[in-house]
């Protein structure tokens, strides 16, 4: 580990003084006995529900109590992730499950699953007391987003075998929009969405959580966002990765119970304003899943959309190769 930091602090100034490359490590640690043996990872995570869970690890490393020294990025959609993994300008990773299996199929790039870190997010509001089960929808007229993404293939899972009209808006803040002006008197929406309508205070409610009816069809846990590492940054960083998991799963527990602060924290962090956070956070279902339990769920997940848009996937299931098992956890594999 020595040798390997004293190379790396060589190369460092040499890319520095030639101004010839981004350095992947930061040399502050030279300077620093405190930061010394920490490792320096670039990590990327998305606004909203699958970034909200970093969000008191992130003040921790900005505090220095982190065991790592993490750069955060947060971005505005995964594709501008997508690139910076490809390229390797990002080790780790928050984003939509499917769209791991997407790198992987489709970009040469060896990345594993580490965590699945957000469950659904899906939501059926009604205008009414009248849906209480999945049956109800049936002849009633529906407005939703997200058509061609893992919410469609969701929605069709759930409610392909009911005559619900469901009509797609094409975007999020469009559904809404619609859901208030009266043109429906049911939506089903993604948090922090069903938060911003619930706070209309129009008479809309919760009828159904979606990730609750995926599980009691017997479908499993449904993963909707995960955290990724690439392969290379695991072999050369096994500790790094087991830390970062620990200080996660500690930072989601944090958010989790701590929901006012946590909130203040987010908002800090620019991934969701606070007081949408402080609401929306019991239903954004933050976790960290690893092991045997990730994969089980993350494959059920991908055999469902497999049978819907395998593009969603990158065309084809992943192999197993993709789901990162742990050595020092035990993990079995």
């Amino acid at each position: 580990m020595k040798k390997f930091f004293c190379l790396f602090f060589s190369l460092t100034m040499i890319f520095t003084l030639g101004s010839c490359a981004v350095d992947h490590k930061d040399d502050s640690s030279s300077t620093d006995p405190a930061l010394a043996e920490k490792t320096a990872v670039n990590i990327a995570v998305l606004k909203g529900p699958t970034g909200m869970g970093a969000a008191f690890l992130m003040k921790k490393n900005e505090e220095s109590e982190a065991a790592n020294k993490y750069t955060f990025s947060i971005e505005n959609t995964p594709d501008a992730i997508t690139g910076q993994l490809v390229s390797g300008a990002l080790d780790i990773a928050a984003i939509p499950t499917n769209l791991a299996a997407v790198i992987q199929n489709k970009s040469g790039v060896n990345i594993k699953i580490i965590a699945v870190n957000t469950l659904g997010v899906l939501y059926l509001l009604e205008k009414g007391d009248s849906i209480s089960k999945i049956s109800d929808l049936n002849g009633k007229k529906v407005i939703t987003s997200g058509a061609g993404s893992t919410a469609q293939v969701i929605i069709q899972k759930l409610f392909g075998n009911t005559s619900a009209d469901i009509t797609y808006a094409s975007e999020h803040a469009e559904a809404v929009t619609l859901a208030v002006s009266g043109s429906y008197d049911i939506c089903i929406l993604p948090e922090p969405f069903v938060t911003t309508l619930l706070s209309k205070n129009i008479g809309y409610k919760i009828a159904l959580d979606l990730t609750r009816e995926w599980e009691d069809s017997g479908l499993g846990v449904l993963p909707m966002g995960c955290l990724v590492a690439r392969t290379d940054f695991i072999e050369k960083n096994p500790a790094t990765i087991e830390s970062f998991l620990t200080e996660y799963a500690s930072s989601v527990e944090y958010a989790n119970t701590n929901t006012l602060d946590a909130s203040a924290i987010i908002e800090k962090y620019g991934i969701m304003p606070a007081a949408i956070a402080k609401t929306a956070i019991p239903g954004c279902n933050m976790v960290c899943i690893t092991g045997n339990e990730m994969k089980s769920a993350v494959k059920g997940f991908y055999n469902v959309i497999n049978g819907f848009n395998t593009t969603l996937i990158g065309g084809e299931l992943p192999s197993d190769d993709i789901f990162y098992f742990s050595k020092l956890r035990g993990d079995l594999g």
